[in-house]
């Protein structure tokens, strides 16, 4: 590779470095998602009540374990995240890949129940789910800024 003789790389790595540019985006993301997440699931224990006389009862218990674990494992995310770890970009994937996961079974085991009302829901978050991993794993493997910013 040719470099720029006019391009003082120390400077434009220091520049690069940081939770900076895109990386704006996820951890916004990764200090909201789980606040929203926990109101989700505090409104959601107030229905568990109604999912069970309705049938669903241990469908219900099953998505929010899901929610659970998501909002649990987005945290310790973004504790290494905001700790600029070298691990993050693999955390990040795992996090993402956990979410497609989880929410693709979980619709599949509804569906299969018969709770069509929250495989839609399910379904939905698995839609969700596959666009920001599309988004970010590219991201998160190609990087400069990335590379520059999760060292320690």
């Amino acid at each position: 590779m040719i470099e720029n003789p006019n391009r003082n790389s120390a400077f434009d790595q220091s520049a690069e470095a940081g939770i900076g540019g895109w990386l704006i985006l996820p951890a916004v993301g990764l200090v909201v998602g789980p606040v929203f997440g926990v109101i989700g699931v505090v409104y959601a224990l107030n229905l568990y009540s109604l999912a069970q006389n309705s049938g669903y009862g241990t469908m219900y218990f099953l998505e929010l374990s899901v929610n659970m674990g998501a909002i649990i494992f987005g945290v310790y995310t973004a504790m290494n995240f905001f700790g600029k770890k070298r691990a993050v970009p693999t955390i990040f994937i795992a996090w993402l890949t956990a979410c497609i996961v989880a929410r693709g079974a979980l619709m599949v085991i509804e569906f299969g129940a018969g709770a069509e009302v929250l495989a839609v829901e399910s379904g939905k978050k698995f839609l969700r789910d596959i666009v920001i991993a599309a988004l970010w794993i590219p991201y998160l493997k190609l990087s400069t800024r990335v590379k520059l910013t999760f060292v320690n």
